[in-house]
């Protein structure tokens, strides 16, 4: 699958459901629905259209009359998946790369698809249960067995017969809620265009992930509450008998393992605490040991809502030489790692092809 702009995904159709609002193109919706995977029903998201191909849905007389008005349509939604078959899994991405980058050539194109290919395949191989006692687990492996990707050969094939209409305003519109990976592009090839949409993306993703730390941190110290090193640290005196609960109050640290907060309610110096934590318990870690360095934490916790420009030339500074990306997330479908450090490679290098990425 792959992410367009904003929260409009594009995905196999084996991946149907009925949460959000969707659009279908695929022939095969009876099989896929109604025999090929368990259709979830919860919140039933709302249908807008349904058709068997592209050529259905976008042309003269038809719902959208040229691809424009149909990008147009998505970007006013916001939040949508598009659930589609391979043929026009690949073609809606020839558009769409079209659209972001009016000038690239189909080798920097196949780059970019196969990047979000690679990254679906090893979903697929990873991310489903093992087993063979959920028979809607198995049946949806084997329908992303058989979802067909385009070879080089193939995809360069097709990037010269699919065409999109021209429209740079449009083009504007779709960079500026591009997926944070051709952001960071961007970004790196030093343009500051768009670093409103980048930061407040980046704070999304990166504040969950300091909740995420300071959950670790809560419960380490929770766990262990009863050694000694965890009771100088918080500075109180606990036995098994007593109530623990009571202690609520008596500190902002006791407050904060204690109480689940947004990142804006965290008293605590959430770095710093969990160096002092490492530090107590006599552990060797730092920022080696964890996808969030000192620095990025503590940028996350002094930020409100977006990060500064500033603050995103850190966060890459220290993205490029971690061995692992702060934005390794465990939704893999909002972050193409693959891709980004493809980018971040590129950037190590000097290579002259990172420009080819720049949207700015």
């Amino acid at each position: 699958m792959f992410l367009l702009f904003d929260k409009v995904y594009v995905k196999p159709e084996y991946r149907m459901d009925m949460e959000r609002p969707r659009g279908i193109i695929t022939p095969a919706l009876g099989d896929v629905m109604l025999e090929g995977i368990e259709t979830k029903f919860r919140n039933l998201g709302e249908s807008y259209f349904n058709v068997d191909s592209y050529e259905d849905l976008v042309g003269s007389d038809k719902q959208f009359p040229n691809d424009s008005e149909f990008f147009e349509f998505l970007l006013s939604k916001g939040s949508m998946d598009i659930f589609v078959n391979s043929a026009t899994y690949n073609k809606l991405f020839v558009k769409w790369i079209k659209l972001m980058y009016p000038t690239i050539t189909k080798e920097d194109a196949f780059r970019i698809y196969n990047a979000n290919t690679t990254a679906s395949k090893l979903i697929t191989r990873q991310d489903f249960t093992w087993g063979s006692d959920n028979e809607g687990v198995d049946s949806q492996k084997e329908l992303a067995k058989a979802f067909e990707y385009l070879t080089k050969d193939q995809f360069q094939g097709l990037f010269k017969t699919v065409t999109v209409d021209e429209n740079s305003t449009l083009t504007g519109k779709i960079r500026a809620k591009a997926p944070i990976e051709l952001l960071i592009a961007n970004k790196l090839n030093g343009n500051n265009t768009y670093d409103e949409s980048l930061g407040i993306k980046m704070y999304a993703i990166l504040s969950k992930k300091v909740l995420d730390e300071a959950l670790f941190i809560r419960s380490s110290l929770l766990q262990n509450i009863n050694k000694d090193w965890v009771s100088k640290l918080l500075g109180v005196s606990y036995a098994i008998d007593e109530d623990l609960f009571a202690l609520e109050g008596t500190n902002d640290t006791i407050d904060f393992i204690l109480n689940n907060q947004s990142i804006d309610n965290v008293k605590v110096d959430i770095a710093d605490f969990r160096q002092k934590m490492f530090e107590a318990s006599g552990t060797e870690a730092g920022d080696d040991d964890s996808t969030l360095s000192k620095e990025v934490i503590k940028i996350v916790q002094n930020s409100s809502t977006k990060l500064s420009s500033n603050d995103i030339d850190t966060v890459i500074d220290k993205e490029i030489d971690s061995a692992l990306s702060a934005f390794e997330i465990e939704d893999r479908l909002k972050v193409n790692v693959l891709l980004l450090n493809y980018f971040y490679k590129l950037k190590k290098t000097s290579s002259a092809t990172l420009a080819n990425f720049s949207i700015g």
